[in-house]
């Protein structure tokens, strides 16, 4: 890293910081301890985020607006899988991340440039788990615009470059997975038994403005969105066409195990009251244990973990901090103080994470 560089990350931390009290930064420190040191457990961070220099050129995010000097922190965090983004993971007790792409980045262009970009992205990061296998896994970044193309690149993800999973970002030109044109991605996740990461976008372009609330863009839209694909591929069948599938969603399930009751109930509700065949073979609930697992990617909160862990069970529960949209310490804090057994608390940590992606340490 290049003087001029070192003193771009130094500025950049102090303005934002200096710049964004009572804000997302200011709000990330949780503890004024100046000598803070994370607990000695191993700790696999599932949901964290990397980009390449051609794809963040194409700015393809959804929050527009000014380039502020913490936006430009971030995004240099993004593009670093070196000595930076392992000093901050040491310094926070992180053994593992799971890299994964930035979003929907690699869905919002036109397919060709998307594939071309995508093959790019995903020779980097495997270029970073053979550097650095004990430190780095990695779900393939997947460009659906092309299906076919998407499940060839799959394919020599989870094959040739030994990735441990795939990762979309929600809808396609507006199209959600349950369009039966997204076959071959299901098929290519099934013959290597690899899960799909399933993550938020913002809300899809046909869901009208008055949805759009300035400030809830992410936090509740995000899970709105994420949520609402999660129902579709319930309710498409897709989870009866391939009962095998493994799917993660992140934010401790995009509000699903909260709602799942209530789904449930009013689903059995809806069908017996109209006189409806119903679409699904199975409860929600049913779908939503047997097929996904959850990780916390910025959700820090006990009461909320107690209860998605009563809800899926401590094997279906894995830790992420959403690096670098979220910092590390306030998530480790949160789960190294948070009462649960040893036997659960590695679980939650890493013994899952090893499970669900098949990470060998």
């Amino acid at each position: 890293m290049t003087q001029n560089r070192r003193e771009f990350l130094r500025k950049s931390a102090a303005l934002a910081a200096a710049a964004s009290s009572g804000s997302y930064a200011a709000g990330q420190s949780s503890s004024k301890q100046a000598n803070w040191k994370p607990k000695p457990f191993r700790r696999i961070a599932t949901e964290e985020a990397f980009t390449t220099p051609e794809i963040a050129g194409r700015n393809t995010g959804a929050l527009g607006g000014t380039i502020t000097p913490y936006r430009k922190l971030i995004n240099d965090r993004l593009l670093d899988l070196g000595e930076g983004r392992l000093k901050i993971m040491d310094e926070n007790g992180i053994a593992m991340q799971v890299l994964s792409s930035n979003g929907s980045s690699l869905q919002d262009l036109p397919a060709d440039v998307a594939q071309k970009l995508t093959m790019d992205f995903n020779d980097r990061m495997a270029e970073a788990t053979r550097k650095y296998p004990t430190r780095f896994a990695a779900l393939a970044g997947v460009a659906p615009q092309d299906p076919n193309a998407a499940a060839k690149e799959i394919d020599r993800c989870l094959g040739k470059l030994k990735m441990n999973g795939a990762f979309i970002a929600g809808y396609t030109n507006g199209e959600y997975l349950d369009n039966e044109k997204y076959t071959p991605i299901f098929e290519v996740l099934l013959q290597h038994d690899a899960p799909l990461y399933l993550h938020p976008r913002e809300l899809n372009h046909g869901a009208p403005a008055e949805m759009r609330v300035p400030g809830f863009m992410v936090g509740w839209g995000y899970a709105t969105e994420t949520s609402l694909h999660v129902l579709r591929l319930m309710a498409g069948g897709v989870f009866d066409r391939f009962p095998k599938l493994r799917m993660v969603i992140g934010h401790m399930g995009e509000a699903l195990p909260f709602w799942i009751d209530r789904l449930d109930n009013r689903y059995e509700w809806e069908f017996s009251s109209s006189g409806r065949a119903k679409p699904m073979q199975r409860r929600p609930s049913e779908y939503l244990r047997d097929h996904f697992h959850v990780t916390t990617s910025g959700m820090n909160y006990w009461p909320q973990l107690k209860m998605t862990i009563e809800v899926m069970g401590i094997d279906k529960v894995m830790f992420a901090v959403d690096y670098p949209q979220e910092e590390h310490r306030p998530a480790v804090e949160a789960i190294d103080n948070a009462p649960l057994s040893s036997a659960d608390r590695e679980k939650f940590y890493y013994r899952n994470a090893e499970r669900v992606f098949g990470i060998k340490t």
